[in-house]
């Protein structure tokens, strides 16, 4: 449990750590609420992948192996209802969280950086 645990926490560091360098590059190109959107549309993103990966059992290589049944999957999940229901729970669950872990990890540091310089 604990290796398992910690490359999950690894690759979920690194995940952040890639979005934040990203979030920089839209912000600097485009302005800072592209930024966040960018980074909204992104941690949503993230949400409806674990979604379909740990509840419709696909994986990432599916996309190129065996698109079309996973396409059929999504369509079916997205146009009955009660399966849409639990897939937008889930999706806004998860991109919630990982919206909190991502401001806790990017922003709540540099409030404490800018609190100590007296910005």
């Amino acid at each position: 449990m604990i290796l398992l645990f910690s490359f999950a926490l690894t690759g979920l560091c690194l995940a952040y750590a890639s979005l934040s360098l990203m979030q920089t590059a839209v912000t600097a190109r485009w302005g800072g609420r592209t930024g966040w959107l960018f980074v909204l549309a992104a941690l949503a993103l993230a949400g409806l992948g674990v979604y379909i990966g740990r509840f419709l059992r696909w994986n990432s290589w599916d996309v190129f192996s065996n698109p079309t049944s996973l396409l059929l999957d999504l369509h079916l999940t997205l146009t009955t209802p009660l399966l849409l229901a639990r897939t937008a729970v889930v999706t806004l669950g998860l991109t919630a969280v990982f919206t909190f872990t991502y401001i806790t990890f990017t922003v709540l540091p540099q409030l404490s950086v800018s609190k100590r310089l007296g910005d």
